[in-house]
Formats: structure tokens, sequence, C-alpha cells
């Protein structure tokens, strides 16, 4: 099963590119004038807000094989090419898993030293149904183990 928050994260990135021209427009029409009032640093910072949040702009892609959890995170810009995962580990390794708030919660054991670690996934840009998609394969998995 692949869930993945990539239809919402473009819908975001798009409208983000579509408000870069708006604000140069605006900031090279102040040049033009040679006036600096509130408007022009407003833009300038918007612009500079925007092109930050376009760079940090990143999609996740959740894939339950049923053996393997594989979480990856990909730039909505980037080409079709291969992306390293974030998280990959067997699903015999998940202890629990649980949400809080926007965050799903990982706990993993190590298969040598039986150490556990803790992983975090953001579920920002996921609508309800795919958190619980993403939910109830975890807990079925448990079941499974």
């Amino acid at each position: 099963m692949k869930v993945s928050n990539k239809k919402n994260i473009e819908t975001i990135g798009t409208a983000l590119l579509i408000l870069i021209p708006m604000n140069v427009i605006i900031l090279i029409w102040h040049l033009m004038l040679r006036k600096k009032d509130f408007l022009f640093f407003f833009s300038l910072l918007l612009l500079i807000i925007i092109v930050v949040i376009l760079a940090k702009l990143r999609y996740t892609e959740y894939e339950n094989s049923g053996y393997v959890i594989t979480i990856k995170k990909k730039h909505p810009l980037r080409a079709n090419s291969f992306v390293f995962p974030a998280l990959e580990f067997p699903i015999d390794l998940l202890k629990n898993s649980y949400l809080k708030k926007n965050t799903i919660y990982l706990n993993v054991t190590t298969s040598e030293s039986g150490k556990l670690h803790v992983f975090r996934m953001s579920l920002m840009g996921f609508n309800s149904e795919q958190r619980m998609q993403i939910l109830a394969s975890l807990d079925k998995e448990k079941e499974l183990s």
C-alpha cells in the first residue's frame, strides 16, 4: 500500500510559484519609481519567505509492502529520479506506533542489540482518510507480528 501527500504539496508549490512573479513585479515597480516604502520591504520579505518555503518543501511517500515499511521524502520540483528512503525497516522490527497531533511516532528495535529507536513522520499535507490508511496498515501489521 502506498500513500502520498504529493498532490497537496504540489498545489502549495504551484501557488507559491505563482506568487514569485507577482512579488518581483511589485519590487521592480518600486525600484523604477525609486520608492522604498513599506510595500517594497514587505514584498522583499515575502519573496525571501516564499523562496525559503519552496526550498524546504517536501512531499512524503509512505509505502507498506507487508514486509518492509518505506518512507521517502521528495522535492516537488525535482525530476522523477531515484531518491533514497528517509526511513526503511522490516515490519518485524516495529514494536509500537502512535499518533500525536500531526506526527506519527514509530518505535523500532534494532535486530542486533534490541535497542529501541523512535522515528517521527510528519503527517502535514495528508488528509484524514490518508492518515487513517497509514494507521490502519500499521495496526494490521502489529497484529500479525
